[in-house]
């Protein structure tokens, strides 16, 4: 993803969205080595337990797809 776009290819037909946004996130132990562990930033919703459907035509004009994600319910 650049600046919030991206592309990819798909078959014709409706296709389940996820989108995930992982970052580092390094815990502080006191101990000789700190743990650096992942951490999703987007709701369940749009990735585990994803709402999110895109229908893909086929048509280059045509399958451009936003979602408008809230980060509450």
């Amino acid at each position: 993803m650049v600046d919030g776009k991206f592309s990819l290819s798909a078959t014709v037909g409706a296709k389940k969205v996820e989108i995930v946004g992982v970052r580092s996130k390094i815990s502080v132990s006191g101990k000789k080595e700190d743990v650096e562990t992942e951490e999703n930033d987007i709701p369940d919703r749009y990735n585990q337990k994803t709402e999110l459907v895109a229908e893909v035509t086929g048509n280059s004009n045509s399958d451009k797809f936003e979602f408008a994600l809230k980060s509450k319910p």
